[in-house]
């Protein structure tokens, strides 16, 4: 991702899910060696996760890149509160949060619809093997991501999309066993 991101300054990044900030460091790490302020917005529903996210941001020096905010990721005042924050629309969104079928269709509905023209949403966790993670046994984003594509005509990108059980993510190219989905908005 810090090859996307940073090979071709994109600079407003929307992170949905952030739970213990791991991965909103190394956003902001990147962010701050290419000089981007107020360049990633990440909100969690979990304010204890976003607490102990935030301690780390401030040990790191990383708040004036990143803002953390605790609302659920699909709630659609984040829309301009990201875009507040980042200065215009979104050019990535990454949508790594409840794992639940419903919840992802509400949040490429929200997210899409503003994203930057040409920008990419990014989604973790679209494998035959990432579906366990549905509490509710509907699909989770895999399913989601392929109705939601369908309805919309767009043709997704989902790398390790057959990954399951007994399949060694050792063998694998892209060696996340989850899968990871990338559809980029027309211009049109």
């Amino acid at each position: 991702m810090a090859g996307l991101i940073g090979g071709n300054g994109i600079k407003r990044v929307v992170q949905c899910g952030h739970y213990v900030g791991f991965s909103s460091l190394m956003f902001g790490f990147l962010m701050r060696s290419m000089g981007q302020q107020c360049s990633v917005y990440s909100v969690d529903i979990d304010q204890s996760v976003t607490d102990y996210t935030n301690s780390w941001l401030d040990r790191a020096e990383l708040t004036k890149y990143v803002k953390l905010a605790v609302n659920d990721s699909a709630a659609a005042n984040n829309v301009s509160d990201a875009a507040a924050w980042l200065g215009g629309a979104p050019q990535m969104v990454l949508i790594d949060s409840s794992h639940q079928y419903a919840h992802t269709l509400r949040e490429l509905d929200l997210w899409y619809d503003h994203l930057a023209p040409g920008g990419f949403l990014l989604m973790h966790d679209v494998s035959i093997f990432a579906q366990q993670y549905d509490a509710d046994k509907a699909g989770g984003v895999m399913s989601a991501v392929n109705e939601w594509c369908q309805r919309r005509q767009i043709q997704p990108m989902l790398i390790n999309r057959f990954a399951q059980d007994g399949i060694d993510a050792n063998d694998l190219v892209y060696k996340d066993g989850c899968g990871m989905g990338i559809i980029q908005k027309s211009w049109s």
